[in-house]
């Protein structure tokens, strides 16, 4: 059997749009072709509007103390979004970081270390100044924590 745009029947374009958005906790979806989609979205002023329905949900989520965006350099978030958890290899970068700057050393160097021991950030790329200059700015902006 053929998908088919649930309100007009086209068989071109389809997408998977949520009947209860996902927001708002919706799980099931219909099929849709672009055009219905947009519509469904409120690109045609007749519909629920996709700005709102994204403010309601991260709404809800920072209510339920669900942590949004990403997190910094040495923690990643758990999987219900509650709790920040260290990652060890990125640690003991942040260990190797802190230690050669307490001894006076410059980033450049501390990045040249980095690189020349294998150490990878966290996209597995070498390190350069701007990205460990990042870090270490996001660390001090949040009090070393996270």
């Amino acid at each position: 059997m053929e998908d088919k745009c649930f309100e007009c029947e086209t068989t071109e374009d389809l997408h998977q749009h949520h009947v209860v958005p996902r927001s708002r906790g919706g799980t099931k979806t219909v099929a849709l072709c672009h055009s219905c989609h947009m519509k469904a979205h409120g690109r045609d002023g007749n519909a629920s509007n996709s700005k709102k329905l994204i403010i309601d949900g991260l709404r809800r989520k920072r209510l339920e103390g669900q942590i949004q965006g990403r997190a910094n350099y040495g923690y990643e978030i758990s999987k219900c979004r509650t709790k920040l958890l260290e990652v060890v290899e990125e640690q003991n970068v942040l260990g190797i970081v802190d230690g050669m700057i307490e001894d006076g050393n410059r980033l450049k160097k501390v990045v040249a270390h980095l690189n020349d021991n294998g150490y990878r950030n966290r996209g597995g790329r070498k390190w350069s100044y701007q990205n460990l200059y990042k870090i270490l700015e996001n660390r001090r902006d949040n009090g070393r924590e996270s």
